[in-house]
């Protein structure tokens, strides 16, 4: 089953997928594509908690798509028009113009056909000469060209159209659009002419969609805002005579459509009463319940975990005790840092949190709290933090610092479990936290109701990292690093091997700034790179492959997390160099060659602003034989470590102050200014 824009999947589907995965009674293979950009509608936060809570539970792999290259190309265009002669030179512009977008590489080539450039001669296709700047610069030029080709009625008709939605059963569209029949088939006719829609027969009816979501974007976006009022109000009427009829499953469309004209009063009641029927037919609590049942063989910890973050949203009054949940947290790990464990002051931090966690768990059974890039996200929802923004960026700091990507809490915890959780928040430094150290703590203090969730990095499946039968055995051929580059990932540095780390990048950063000054072949360039080679091999006896990656804000060195107190004006420069070259990932080979890093640094300083990289990238490795080096070979992506681990008990020695010193309550942090509110921790 291929189910396309997963991340609008709702929490129902993605119960039902999961209890079909799980139950075995089919055999399922289960494709989703889901965008990677950040998404506006509120349905598309179900699927990264559905994948945090379920992922490991079902085995969910992660393939990357990339941006098609020259050669991905070349191979489609013989594949679809068998003997075509395009020279390299074209394939190569039409690459660059496209950028990988496969939507507009077919847009391009309708266009060619369309005007005579491709045409078939017999069994064999041939290409007309082209004349200079043929090709259009985006798809927005060529989607007005086809809409300038058509008259204003069958612009009018696909502009209600596009109002509807991404498909339409051309049954409804005539019914609610007020012209005869013959010219609807006119106007469908000249769309499908100009491949801005496709005619489908399902069932008893013909079915019109878009030839892609882009184009019905484009159309959509260009109609006028008092048209587009106009037209969602009209197709909001012709919707309410059928749901009168009982001719539609539910209200869901007509609040769609008429909470985007201007009768706003039918808006607020039919999206109420699709409120109360999504009440009535789906549960996302009830779902959880009726998983399968659980193999009894298998590991007590990673079952314990695959129901552990809350994904029931929090109601208004949950979610107005976020804010003061947060500054609690933030001053009861202040006092303890500050205090003994069994003063008043931390004692009274503590129990003001529990108090607020207790106030959330009276309506949902658990909250998770999770840091996702810049938001904070309660139970799958992003709470608004604009009136709180110093408080809840400190949050999200702190959350990076401890390496966490959740805290769940579950009814029924107690104040002994909260203090344990708390004081190791408190004490614990950054180099102590290994890569699966909140699993150990978590298994070690036998915590029951309060669980921390490791931010965890992995190697995210590529398309160029899958076997085909049709590949020649390179086993022979490839050095060992190369066969097996997970050796040595998710290794813990120790203090030396991350001062031979701050070397090379010190080299790697040098060498980049020279040769941006220097041409190649200049005495300072050779000395730059040697020094990189030289660095590098103070390396290899450590592991003989290195692979310095980012992920969001995070440095990566062979797939853990970097600590860069001491050096973070190195891992700053590290960062921009990452940024500015359009790299995820840099790995070198024992055999990187000193021709190897002069092409890549070179290169670097090269890359087009325009580019997204990825092509510059695949294009310059094959052209220069770049074979020590691997670019963008390891993509990392942040996945959820089981709950557990082990943290160390509070150190000996550690300075207590004395409760003489006012500790830093909650109105105390109300009243400090934003600038102070930052350095609490």
């Amino acid at each position: 089953m291929l189910v396309d824009d997963l991340h609008y999947c709702d929490p129902a589907s993605l119960h039902l997928f999961r209890f079909i995965v799980k139950s075995k009674v089919i055999r399922l293979f289960l494709c989703g594509t889901a965008s990677e950009e950040k998404q506006t509608k509120s349905q598309s936060l179900p699927l990264e908690l559905f994948r945090t809570a379920y992922g490991a539970e079902l085995d969910i792999l992660s393939v990357v798509l990339t941006p098609l290259t020259v050669d991905d190309i070349g191979k489609f265009l013989n594949m679809t028009f068998p003997g075509i002669d395009m020279p390299h030179r074209m394939t190569r512009e039409l690459a660059d113009l496209a950028q990988g977008n496969p939507l507009f590489v077919i847009e391009i080539l309708r266009k060619m056909i369309s005007d005579q450039r491709i045409i078939q001669s017999g069994r064999q296709w041939k290409m007309a000469r082209l004349e200079k700047r043929y090709f259009p610069k985006s798809l927005e030029e060529i989607f007005k060209l086809k809409m300038d080709s058509l008259d204003d009625e069958s612009k009018r008709f696909l502009e209600c159209a596009a109002a509807f939605g991404e498909s339409i059963s051309l049954s409804m569209l005539t019914s609610s659009y007020n012209e005869k029949s013959s010219k609807i088939h006119d106007f469908v006719n000249r769309g499908v002419a100009q491949g801005i829609v496709q005619s489908d027969f399902e069932e008893n009816d013909e079915n019109i969609r878009f030839s892609s979501k882009s184009i019905r974007e484009a159309i959509y976006g260009g109609i006028e805002s008092d048209l587009k009022k106009n037209l969602h109000e009209e197709i909001g009427i012709y919707h309410e005579k059928l749901y009168k009829q009982d001719l539609l499953p539910s209200a869901s469309q007509l609040a769609f459509h008429f909470t985007r004209s201007d009768d706003q009063k039918k808006a607020n009641a039919y999206t109420r009463i699709q409120e109360e029927h999504d009440k009535k037919i789906f549960s996302n609590h009830e779902a959880v319940k009726y998983a399968p049942e659980e193999d009894s063989d298998a590991d007590e910890t990673s079952k314990a975990g695959v129901e552990e973050l809350g994904d029931v949203p929090l109601n208004d009054e949950g979610r107005s005790h976020a804010p003061k949940l947060f500054r609690a947290m933030l001053v009861a790990v202040r006092n303890i840092r500050l205090y003994p464990i069994e003063s008043k002051s931390v004692i009274s931090a503590i129990e003001q949190m529990k108090a607020l966690i207790e106030l959330i768990l009276k309506n949902v059974e658990r909250f998770s709290i999770i840091a996702e890039k810049q938001n904070i996200l309660i139970n799958g929802q992003i709470i608004d933090v604009k009136e709180y923004l110093p408080i809840a960026e400190k949050i999200i700091e702190f959350w990076d610092r401890l390496q966490l990507k959740s805290l769940t809490f579950r009814r029924g915890f107690d104040d002994a479990e909260l203090k344990t959780v708390l004081e190791t928040f408190s004490r614990l430094e950054q180099k102590e936290i290994t890569p699966d150290f909140w699993k150990r703590f978590t298994e070690k203090k036998g915590l029951k109701y309060i669980f921390p969730r490791q931010v965890k990095y992995t190697k995210v499946q590529q398309p160029s990292d899958m076997k085909t039968d049709d590949l020649p055995d390179l086993e022979e051929e490839m050095p060992l690093e190369l066969m097996d580059l997970s050796l040595g990932q998710g290794k813990h540095l120790d203090e030396a091997g991350l001062k031979v780390i701050q070397k090379v990048v010190s080299a790697l950063l040098g060498a980049y700034s020279k040769l941006k000054l220097y041409p190649d072949n200049n005495p300072v360039a050779t000395e730059a790179i040697n020094q990189m080679i030289s660095e590098l091999n103070q390396y290899y006896p450590i592991h003989p492959v290195l692979t310095l990656a980012r992920v969001d804000r995070s440095l990566l060195v062979n797939g853990v997390k970097v600590d860069t107190t001491g050096f973070e004006t190195l891992a700053r420069g590290l960062k921009r160099f990452f940024a500015d070259a359009k790299l995820n990932s840099i790995t070198f080979l024992k055999q990187a060659s000193f021709r190897d890093l002069l092409e890549f640094i070179t290169a670097s300083i090269q890359v087009p602003g325009s580019d997204s990289g990825i092509t510059f990238w695949q294009n310059l490795v094959k052209e220069k034989k770049i074979n020590g080096i691997l670019l963008n070979q390891q993509i990392y992506s942040v996945i959820e470590e089981q709950a557990g681990s082990a943290a160390p008990e509070p150190k000996a020695g550690v300075s207590q102050k004395t409760e003489d010193e006012k500790p830093i309550d909650e109105e105390d942090l109300k009243k400090l200014p934003c600038s102070e509110q930052n350095q609490m921790l």
